[in-house]
């Protein structure tokens, strides 16, 4: 009997250990972005999505995130003048992208323009919900794109001439288009309809809205000021680009 046991054990030990440690493995392998230092100096745009998607990043060192934001733009950026290629993005990434995405219009759609400016209580109260359970990834999304904001607000105040200020707003108008591009291409390549600009004003909103429950009150008055002339230099663009494409068939190009 005895005998037996141990003879059971030891192809239990020279079969099984082997298969436990590959399993634990894979699963070290799986799940190592969960734990893993954030180093951006050479991470993919794509590891990149995937911390967004499971990493606080509010948490991370200033510099940090400095970095991240600078890898994006040397990689995806508008400076890069490259898309990626979302095509060949992982199976684990495109699934916690999809279920993200799908997350974030359904909570967009629940969503009320204009609630609290216009005194309904309950859509109020229902936005305010929406807006204190944001999910990991949207609140990472939303503290890359203030620290950006707040970086660029710093530029334009402290900038010598209003030339230099107005080409420091026109350059984020641009980029901000670009990364807005790269938006549609992430939801087409999940198979999911790019948002609505309904459902953009909203996103918008939100976004403003959460800062100013997060911001201190001197910075959120500046960023407001700053939204209203990155407005202003958005509808110029805007404008400009549909008047050249009016005119571009009688200049002949």
């Amino acid at each position: 009997m005895i005998r037996s046991i141990l003879t059971l054990g030891g192809r239990f030990i020279f079969f099984g250990v082997p298969i436990v440690l590959v399993l634990v493995g894979m699963i070290v392998w799986n799940t190592a972005f969960l734990f893993e230092t954030i180093e951006p100096e050479k991470a993919s745009p794509f590891r990149i999505l995937l911390w967004i998607c499971v990493r606080d990043l509010e948490k991370q060192p200033s510099d940090t995130v400095k970095h991240l934001l600078d890898r994006l733009e040397e990689t995806v950026g508008r400076s890069s003048g490259e898309v990626p290629e979302l095509e060949k993005m992982d199976l684990l990434t495109r699934k916690i992208t999809t279920a993200e995405l799908e997350r974030r219009r359904k909570t967009i759609v629940g969503y009320t323009l204009f609630a609290a400016a216009s005194d309904q209580e309950a859509a109020a109260k229902k936005n305010n919900e929406i807006l204190a359970r944001k999910p990991l990834a949207e609140r990472n999304i939303f503290y890359l794109l203030k620290y950006r904001y707040l970086y660029e607000m710093e530029r334009y105040d402290t900038a010598s001439s209003e030339s230099e200020k107005q080409a420091i707003l026109q350059n984020f108008v641009e980029d901000l288009k670009w990364w807005r591009q790269i938006s549609e291409k992430v939801y087409q390549t999940c198979e999911i309809t790019p948002l609505s600009l309904l459902e953009m004003a909203k996103e918008y909103e939100m976004a403003f809205e959460y800062y100013r429950k997060n911001t201190d009150p001197e910075t959120y008055r500046r960023m407001l000021v700053f939204r209203d002339r990155l407005q202003v230099a958005f509808v110029v663009s805007e404008t400009k680009n549909r008047v050249n494409q009016f005119l571009r068939p009688f200049w002949g190009q």
